[in-house]
């Protein structure tokens, strides 16, 4: 695979035509909230990360569900900044997991502790913008329930597998929107 494209036409997601998209000016949609904000029925985005789920998926409808509204979007880099510690967590979980010596594996307290400063980092940033609550956020935001990164964080505990689902699950967002969404 050469590029982003091919892997997404390899997994089966439908290709986008590069003017499909409009991008701010072309829409007339303002920035950063400015003009009128639509009101939807209560729509419900979230995960049900007690059972399994495919994080790839999600992802997906997530980004999708956002084009589809076609309002103002969270930033990449609003969520690259919860990935980027996500990462360092990543990291060091796959050291400790490589030195562990039992089949097993549980997450340190240590590294547990680190897992939920993820999730201060997610609050922080839904405090900073209402955008990133809506489609993030376990609350109803303008008649959108996000997809509840905070409880999946919560419920994260000791398990390194749910913490690998949290962890695919941004970083499939951060793709899709780079792919679908142009700003």
């Amino acid at each position: 695979m050469s590029n982003m494209r091919d892997a997404f036409e390899k997994v089966g997601f439908e290709k986008v035509k590069p003017n499909s998209v409009p991008n701010r000016q072309q829409s007339g949609r303002q920035p950063y909230g400015g003009g009128q904000q639509q009101r939807y029925n209560n729509e419900d985005m979230s995960i049900d990360f007690k059972n399994s789920y495919d994080p790839v998926k999600e992802g997906a409808k997530l980004v999708l569900k956002m084009k589809e509204k076609g309002e103002r979007y969270f930033t990449t880099t609003q969520l690259r900044k919860i990935h980027s510690y996500a990462s360092i967590v990543n990291n060091k979980l796959q050291m400790e997991e490589s030195n562990c010596k039992s089949s097993g594996y549980k997450i340190s307290e240590d590294l547990q502790s680190d897992v939920q400063y993820i999730k201060l980092k997610l609050i922080y940033q839904m405090g900073r913008d209402k955008v990133v609550k809506k489609w993030f956020g376990s609350e109803s935001v303008d008649g959108i329930k996000g997809i509840g990164l905070e409880n999946i964080i919560s419920d994260i505990g000791d398990s390194k597998e749910k913490f690998d689902k949290f962890y695919r699950l941004l970083e499939s967002i951060i793709a899709y929107k780079k792919y679908l969404i142009r700003e």
